[in-house]
């Protein structure tokens, strides 16, 4: 490859996330600019070595053995064989996420090579880059944002010309930003930096707009024997919501005063059921309404009725977000006191002559609620006797320690 012609292309890959370059980044961008024009307006393409199209197996420790650029090229250059058993381009971007996995200290670091490859490709790289921080790797933050800010526009535009969205191709790559997102924004060893603050952001909001899951891939998937927490972990605007409530306690720890106006603007657009219809992002609010009280006690309290409507026109709405809240939220005080009106509705709905497992799992978990929050509070002790009158069986006697909680409550 020519001088010129390398300087031209790192000019173009620089142009498509010129927004967020560093600003030594920024003055190489300036004098390339200066040398060789402004970047063209579509998308940068490699450049390519002659005579260099495989289509043979490779190895993950072929992989492993290139150079950022001879790995680029590779992946630029390889064909399938055509076979139906030979590789393919998934097989090889399995390979290829593999190989990020076991060395994402130095391929994280190298990330910006990897903008303009296919979406096949980018969304394993970015794939090995999430299991590798899940395993305690320490990521170089930079680069890989500008890799995600990259891939997710090409998500974003990719859903403005499209037609069909499930033929969409970067929608993978976009679910596994959010996911790695996620892992980074935890607490520990390999938590972002606080640069990534403006670039995770624009990932996330860009991503609350997604149209997965649509409302008919949604009833499939609960037709099929799925559920929201199913949907939830595997569709991009319910993950979308897991990362923003990581992205704010992330952004909390950091800064104790910060403004999380756009946080709570952007959940609070997903509770109005018209413009957000998927029970699996209602699920995800029931899940997490523990961490939003902790962000903001007033607000979530504010929001308690729209996140977990009683309206009897949204029980499946309702149903998505309390079942998650009974299965997975602590029982913290503070938090009951915020649903003691959902706590009621609970109570009331409860069918003493249901048989289906949904109803006799919430019936059931709804008693382990309110046993344990007996022993922290007597304020909830009505309801906890209104539900043992109208669901008996399932919620407390078949409880192993309920014996022992009911001699409790007579000696009180």
């Amino acid at each position: 490859m020519t001088r010129d012609r390398v300087s031209r292309w790192q000019r173009d890959r620089r142009a498509a996330v010129e927004a967020i370059l560093t600003p030594d980044r920024q003055a190489q961008y300036r004098s390339l600019t200066a040398e060789y024009g402004q970047a063209p307006t579509s998308p940068p393409a490699f450049p390519q070595r002659y005579g260099t199209s495989v289509s043979r197996p490779v190895a993950v420790g072929e992989l492993t053995a290139l150079s950022a650029d001879d790995l680029v090229n590779l992946l630029q250059t390889w064909e399938p064989s055509g076979d139906f058993l030979g590789p393919s381009r998934f097989s090889l971007a399995s390979k290829l996420g593999d190989t990020i996995r076991q060395d994402a200290a130095r391929r994280s670091a190298e990330a910006d090579a990897f903008i303009g490859l296919p979406a096949v490709y980018v969304s394993a790289i970015i794939s090995g880059l999430w299991r590798a921080v899940r395993d305690g790797a320490v990521l170089d933050w930079d680069p890989v944002l500008r890799l995600s800010v990259w891939a997710d526009a090409q998500a974003a535009a990719e859903l403005a010309g499209a037609a069909d969205q499930d033929s969409a191709e970067w929608r993978d790559t976009r679910l596994n930003t959010l996911r790695l997102l996620e892992a980074g924004l935890r607490q520990g060893a390999t938590e972002a930096p606080g640069s990534a603050r403006e670039p995770a952001w624009t990932i996330i909001e860009s991503a609350a707009a997604d149209p997965d899951p649509s409302p008919e891939a949604e009833a499939s998937a609960y037709e099929g024997g799925q559920g929201p927490g199913e949907l939830a972990l595997n569709h991009v605007r319910p993950q979308a919501l897991v990362t923003a409530i990581a992205f704010a306690l992330w952004a909390r720890r950091s800064d104790p005063e910060i403004d999380l106006s756009r946080f709570h603007d952007l959940i609070g657009r997903r509770l109005d059921p018209p413009h957000e219809p998927a029970q699996a992002v209602r699920w995800v609010y029931g899940a997490s309404v523990a961490q939003l009280a902790h962000l903001d006690h007033q607000w979530t309290a504010a929001h308690a009725t729209a996140a977990v409507p009683e309206n009897p026109a949204e029980r499946h709405l309702w149903e998505a977000a309390w079942d998650a809240y009974l299965t997975y939220a602590p029982v913290i005080p503070e938090v009951c006191a915020i649903l003691a009106d959902q706590y009621q509705t609970a109570a009331d709905r409860l069918q003493p002559d249901a048989t289906g497992q949904g109803s006799e799992a919430r019936a059931l978990r709804l008693g382990r609620h309110l046993l344990t929050r007996y022993w922290l509070d007597d304020q909830f002790q009505g309801v906890a006797a209104e539900t043992r009158r109208g669901h008996p069986r399932s919620v407390c006697d078949d409880q192993p320690g309920y014996p022992r909680y009911r001699t409790v409550r007579d000696n009180r």
